[in-house]
């Protein structure tokens, strides 16, 4: 059976509603480890790994994503998440990911940030930018961490032909330098400058083919013009 989306109007208030819900009740009603993203960005994730099914994922930079995000893959799929903060690497190892993750630590080779956003060099992060060659190649790939503009870069390499890599808080522009490299891509921005929005691409797979491109970007749409209102969906 065909799976029937409800209108993009509802999905916004849907959106809208959970989102005023969460900031009253916090984690009363959801899921305590919902990764730190809003809910139209998760359910793009949710979809995307529902329709490509990989079975080797690479994460730059751990959280909650870490948690809720392999919950959705195979038992015989392998995440693996790469984070240059040990403390944080290892708080998130000890909420109790799923068996299929890996998450390390890998330390940066330099400190403070040397590149003008503070976001972290190719030079500072070589380390974390190079440990996931070994496990290569991947079928989808998630960027939420340090140096993203060098991890879109890196993934050109590591990623399937017909895999995809996601970037997300693609709202920052700077961040949007190195997604030329991709042949098949889609940039899917909110209402906030600094922060959501979100960046698809693939080598040799069309993203209209894992994503309902017409439904997300008609959400997207009515949420900008919703939050020029103030409502924050």
């Amino acid at each position: 059976m065909k799976n029937v989306r409800p209108h993009p109007t509802l999905k916004l208030f849907s959106h809208a509603w959970r989102e005023h819900r969460d900031k009253l009740f916090g984690n009363t009603f959801r899921n305590a480890h919902k990764p730190w993203m809003r809910y139209r960005e998760i359910e793009i994730v949710e979809e995307i790994l529902r329709r490509l099914q990989p079975k080797s994922c690479l994460e730059w930079g751990a959280g909650y994503s870490t948690l809720f995000f392999p919950q959705q893959l195979a038992s015989d799929a392998r995440w693996l998440s790469v984070d240059h903060d040990e403390s944080w690497a290892r708080n998130i190892r000890e909420m109790g990911p799923a068996e299929i993750v890996t998450i390390e630590h890998v330390p940066a080779n330099r400190f403070p940030w040397s590149d003008p956003e503070e976001d972290g060099s190719a030079e500072d992060l070589a380390d974390y930018l190079s440990y996931p060659e070994q496990f290569a190649p991947f079928d989808f790939i998630l960027i939420d961490g340090r140096a993203r503009n060098e991890c879109i870069q890196k993934a050109r390499n590591l990623v399937q032909h017909d895999g995809v890599v996601l970037l997300h808080d693609a709202n920052r522009e700077f961040y949007q330098k190195e997604t030329g490299a991709f042949e098949h891509q889609i940039l899917l921005q909110g209402y906030r400058e600094n922060a959501g929005g979100i960046w698809l691409g693939s080598p040799g797979r069309p993203i209209g083919q894992i994503l309902d491109l017409e439904f997300h970007r008609t959400v997207w749409r009515l949420c900008r013009s919703a939050g020029a209102l103030k409502i924050k969906c």
